[in-house]
C-alpha cells in the first residue's frame, strides 16, 4: 500500500502530526509520499527520509490520500484531485470540524 499526504502546511500543528503519521507508517513498512506543497514553507527543515513529489504525481501513485488540516483542507484536496478519485482520510487539526473524525488523539487507531 502507498499512502500520500497533503495538508495545510501553514498551520503550526501540521508538522507534529505529519511526523507522527510518517513514523506510524514507517513502522508498518508502508510507503508514504508527501506533496511538494510542503516545500513552500522555508521555515521547515524537511527530513531526508521524506519522499516528496508533485501533488498530481503523488495522486497517481497512492492508494489513499491523507489531508491534514481542517474542513477547508479536505475540500481543497478533493478539488485538486481533478478526475483522480481516490479515498481521502481527513486528519483534523484546529477547532471545530465537520468532515473528519480523525484527530491527533485517535490517529494511530484511525490509521
Amino acid at each position: 500500500m502507498i499512502i500520500g499526504c497533503t495538508g495545510n502546511y501553514r498551520k503550526e500543528e501540521f508538522y507534529p502530526i505529519l511526523q507522527k503519521v510518517h513514523t506510524i507508517l514507517g513502522n508498518e513498512n508502508i510507503e508514504f509520499l508527501i506533496s511538494s506543497d510542503l516545500e513552500k514553507n522555508i521555515e521547515f527543515n524537511i527530513p531526508g527520509d521524506y519522499i516528496i513529489m508533485d501533488f498530481l504525481e503523488l495522486v497517481d501513485k497512492c492508494d489513499i490520500l491523507f489531508a491534514i488540516g481542517g474542513d477547508g483542507t479536505i475540500l481543497s484536496t478533493v478539488r485538486r484531485l481533478e478526475r483522480n478519485m481516490i479515498p481521502i482520510m481527513g486528519i483534523h487539526i484546529g477547532g471545530l470540524g465537520f468532515l473528519s473524525e480523525c484527530t491527533e488523539k485517535n490517529l494511530t487507531k484511525s490509521i
